[in-house]
């Protein structure tokens, strides 16, 4: 999956999450979950292969997201539990994003620097 497919899912993601408070048909809040679980499985999938070891802890917060979203096995809530969790969802997606958006760019300028006090490449 490519970073910036990744997130501008989380990004979609959020946006729904955070719009998801007000009246919508059926039909919306279906598809939130569509998109509101594969931002979370893709997450998980990058936070796992991230470079910065502290993050990985992040994907089973995304994890237990993609669960409880997930339109195979729907959970039914309250509506004001929903709401909670649509917008805690949203902020995390948001940190998500910025997440492995910036995990990415310090890998890319590690590789792109190399190593540090004139020591050789391949040592």
């Amino acid at each position: 999956m490519r970073i910036t497919l990744a997130v501008a899912l989380q990004a979609v993601a959020a946006i729904m999450l955070f719009e998801a408070g007000g009246h919508h048909r059926y039909g919306y809040y279906r598809n939130l979950r569509l998109v509101v679980t594969a931002a979370c499985l893709g997450t998980v999938y990058l936070l796992l292969n991230a470079s910065l070891k502290h993050v990985r802890h992040a994907a089973w917060i995304f994890g237990a997201g993609a669960f409880l979203f997930n339109p195979i096995i729907p959970f039914y809530l309250n509506r004001s539990d929903w709401e909670r969790i649509d917008t805690t969802m949203g902020a995390l997606m948001v940190i998500g994003a910025v997440t492995v958006a910036g995990d990415t760019l310090w890998s890319m300028r590690r590789r792109h620097d190399g190593p540090r006090n004139g020591a050789p490449r391949n040592a």
